[in-house]
């Protein structure tokens, strides 16, 4: 996902609102803020959106962009996209 992130020209990365990245978490350092090391190298050059896939609102914001991007991943475990209704056959 990296090397997609840096070659184009748009990648956003979808959040649970109020929880994000766990990365945002890990250190050290522990210097505060947003700016750990792991985040930073992780998500360069993507957007992050906070979409609670549990909420129907969450479901289409993630069926839209589905819809209107060139390239789709996910890294749920197997079946959790089914759960939620956003696998392939929708």
């Amino acid at each position: 996902m990296d090397s997609l992130a840096t070659s184009a020209p748009n990648v956003i990365k979808l959040e649970m609102p109020d929880v994000g990245d766990e990365t945002r978490f890990w250190g050290p350092p522990f210097a505060g803020g947003d700016a750990r090391p792991t985040l930073i190298g992780f998500n360069r050059n993507k957007r992050s959106v906070a979409v609670d896939l549990h909420t129907a609102e969450g479901q289409r914001t993630c069926l839209d962009l589905a819809r209107t991007s060139d390239v789709f991943v996910e890294n749920f475990r197997p079946g959790t996209m089914q759960r939620f209704k956003l696998d392939y056959a929708r």
